[in-house]
């Protein structure tokens, strides 16, 4: 296999990151014909800044480089990093396995503190074309801090509050800049949301004044859960439930990766807000919006930007609970016919059954009576014979 070199330690540093490496090298020369060198080593780290070593390109800044190959050697190893910036996301204490074998970066294990949670998950990068590589990320996060997390990405520090757990699948290919190819790019996930509030928003500040329940300024939930999948560079879902003490939300639709909404949201008002609210929001339709408890729901469309949000009232659910008394209107008269109706033949039996009785009876007292006039012709015409018989 040839000999083996042994770094007992190397270190590097570039702008605020640093690594050190020990390891060894085995096939670097004089292995068999068409062997690798292989490397397994261990890496660590004070503070790596992926931003700072790999920006992505500024836009208008002209072409980015093509990507450049992997060394054609086999690597296996493990990693730690007190402190790890990718994209914009502060991670401390991670760790995880790496490995590179055909011009595939795998990271596996990895496990981190993010935002007041764990992270867990792995990466596949796979640049064999080097042209457009393709990502795979399977990823966990629990109980994290997400104003925290998303104020990494969006000016939403200290507007939407809560401990965030979700999981997610995602892949796709990646442009020259180390983005995702937003109409290729994929991803499936789920998303859990405890003990919550969204304040201070200007999107749900004009929902409230449109909507004309001010208290929908600030919004409080104990839970908000759902599904979503990226498709076609929109994020979409069709069950986001929010459920709060003023009120319970359903949340159908997409948001686009360029800031466009089309969604459909239908909102439950509490019992204590539809008390105070209900006459003046529906009018003479209100009933078509109650339901069994007496609690108003609301359904509209929200379109537009997130810089712009359009609002509009949605009659489909009125539509269809109409529908659906008709149907079951329908489904009542059905049943009230073919209660009817077996009824009648009930009777009918009934009075089958009877009227077969009464024939049997008659027919009965008929064979009775003919027995007993024969027998009284008999006792008759013994007697008479006995007359003419008599000297």
């Amino acid at each position: 296999d040839g000999p083996t070199l042994t770094v007992q330690r190397f270190t590097g540093r570039s702008g605020r990151s640093d690594l050190a490496l020990t390891g060894t090298v085995t096939n670097l020369y004089g292995g068999p014909a068409g062997s690798k060198p292989v490397i397994r080593c261990t890496l660590a780290s004070e503070y790596l800044d992926l931003d700072e070593l790999f920006p992505p390109v500024a836009p208008g800044a002209g072409k980015p480089e093509p990507y450049e190959s992997f060394p054609d050697v086999v690597v296996s190893g493990d990693g730690a990093a007190k402190r790890v910036r990718l994209r914009r996301l502060d991670l401390t204490d991670v760790r995880l396995r790496l490995s590179i074998q055909d011009q595939v970066l795998r990271l596996t294990d990895v496990t981190a503190a993010a935002y007041g949670g764990r992270l867990t998950g792995t990466v596949v990068h796979d640049q064999k074309n080097l042209a457009q590589p393709v990502v795979q990320v399977n990823a966990r996060l629990d109980s994290v801090q997400v104003s925290e997390l998303l104020s990494a990405f969006i000016p939403i520090k200290g507007r939407v509050l809560g401990r965030l757990s979700t999981t997610l699948a995602a892949g796709g290919p990646v442009s020259l800049d180390g983005m995702p190819v937003k109409t290729a790019f994929s991803a499936l996930g789920t998303l859990t949301l405890a003990d919550g509030q969204v304040v201070n928003w200007p999107p749900l500040q004009r929902l409230a004044a449109w909507i004309k329940i001010p208290t929908f300024e600030r919004l409080d939930f104990r839970s908000l859960v759902g599904t979503l999948r990226v498709e076609g560079g929109r994020i979409i879902t069709d069950d986001l439930l929010m459920v709060g003490p003023k009120a319970d939300w359903l949340v159908r639709g997409a948001a686009g990766l360029d800031g466009s909404l089309d969604y459909r949201i239908k909102t439950t008002l509490s019992e204590g807000l539809s008390a105070q609210y209900g006459s003046g929001l529906a009018g003479r339709a209100l009933s078509l919006f109650r339901d069994e408890r007496g609690r108003v729901g609301l359904a509209f469309t929200v379109g537009g930007t997130l810089d712009s949000p359009r609002f509009g009232w949605d009659t489909s659910p009125v539509r269809d609970q109409v529908a659906r008394a008709q149907e079951q209107g329908k489904q009542m008269l059905a049943e009230k016919q073919q209660q009817v109706e077996d009824l009648l033949r009930q009777r009918q039996a009934a009075a089958q059954l009877q009227a077969d009785s009464l024939r049997q009876r008659a027919a009965g007292l008929v064979r009775q009576q003919a027995d007993t006039l024969r027998e009284d012709v008999k006792k008759k015409a013994k007697g008479l014979l006995r007359g003419l018989l008599r000297p």
